[in-house]
């Protein structure tokens, strides 16, 4: 499975995104859309290259009203990407990308709050506010047409504060307000093999993972620290078989 490779958190599956590298041409792009609940979206990006270096850049925000009472989202985002090809067999990646989001938190309904009114809100005034920033960097290496070596880092900064209220008589009172800081770094080597219908790949996972909250008032202080060994191996067997097997190890 895919844990095998991205790790305990892709037991259910992975997304993995993959950026183009930039066209020759400088080009654009504007993307705009609405639906239902008074929800909006609009995207801008923009990416070219001149020479060996190339660039692509996004903004983009995002905002609905929600199905339900309190369900509202807002978000505002953006980022840059910077790729080098030195050579035929040398490549190198940049980037940075930040978020801001504003949210409400509606809060769960019973069974017969449920079939009474499905868009109703038990809590009307919690909501959740975050920041985020990503930076990550990367080098790929092609030794010969069988081997290559690749090294991704990347650096994530989120900050998240969450106000959850108790309700007395009707009306809110009593807040209660959460404070939480993420900070996780992350290195990740990797050797692939291919020849011919056989392509190998073995890497290592170092995280760094601190978090640093505060309940009320109670702060709290956690880290971690994981290494993991991994391999995948892929075999075309025929037209119609492929065997695939992967294996990792973290502590």
């Amino acid at each position: 499975g895919q844990s095998a490779i991205y790790g305990n958190n892709a037991v259910g599956g992975v997304i993995k995104i993959t950026t183009i590298q930039s066209s020759e041409e400088l080009s654009g792009k504007v993307q705009l859309s609405g639906g239902s609940f008074d929800s909006y979206n609009g995207r801008l990006g923009v990416s070219g290259r001149a020479g060996s270096l190339g660039f692509s850049a996004h903004a983009e925000h995002d905002e609905t009203n929600g199905y339900r009472q309190n369900s509202q989202y807002e978000a505002d985002g953006g980022g840059i990407k910077f790729d080098w090809l030195g050579s035929d067999w040398f490549s190198a990646y940049l980037s940075v990308s930040g978020v801001e989001s504003e949210y409400g938190l509606p809060g769960p309904l019973s069974r017969a709050e449920l079939a009474a009114d499905p868009k109703q809100s038990t809590e009307f005034a919690n909501f959740g506010e975050e920041e985020a920033i990503y930076y990550r960097g990367g080098i790929g290496v092609c030794f010969n047409d069988e081997f290559s070596f690749g090294l991704d880092t990347g650096y994530t900064r989120r900050d998240l504060y969450t106000v959850f209220y108790s309700y007395g008589g009707g009306a809110p009172a009593f807040p209660f307000e959460i404070e939480q800081d993420y900070e996780v770094f992350s290195v990740s080597p990797t050797i692939t093999y291919e020849n011919g219908r056989l392509t190998a790949l073995f890497g290592l996972d170092y995280s760094d993972d601190q978090v640093g909250a505060v309940f009320g008032a109670d702060p709290v202080e956690y880290e971690r620290q994981t290494l993991a060994a991994f391999t995948s191996l892929k075999y075309d067997a025929g037209e119609d078989l492929i065997l695939t097997a992967s294996l990792r190890s973290e502590r």
